[in-house]
């Protein structure tokens, strides 16, 4: 399969309604799109994934940082989920990525998709 189509179904999830505790956010900055991420909840584990519109520095950690304060903010502070899945390792760059935040476990693969 192209790579470029993988990737596409692999986020369709995203917009899938379905999927129950979820929360979408669109982030713009100076009226332009930079990303979409997508949260949703299972028990103490918050689930992250985003749709970026370019690939900026950092803009990848920004939404991360943006998207989880903005949902932790809403909660009580005893509400907040104790872990946080950063999804996706389609390549070794995403896999050193996620090691800057120092996870307590990683299992490195590729998106599974309904192929």
């Amino acid at each position: 399969m192209d790579f470029r189509e993988e990737i596409v179904q692999a986020h369709h999830f995203v917009f899938d309604d379905d999927i129950r505790n979820k929360v979408v956010f669109a982030i713009f900055e100076n009226d332009t799109l930079i990303g979409v991420t997508f949260l949703t909840r299972f028990e103490d584990n918050l689930f992250f994934n985003a749709i970026i519109s370019e690939n900026k520095s950092n803009l990848m950690r920004f939404l991360l940082w943006k998207s989880v304060a903005c949902y932790c903010n809403s909660l009580e502070e005893h509400r907040w989920p104790l872990y946080l899945a950063l999804q996706g390792s389609e390549n070794e760059g995403q896999n050193n990525w996620k090691r800057f935040f120092y996870p307590i476990r990683a299992i490195p693969r590729t998106h599974v998709t309904n192929g």
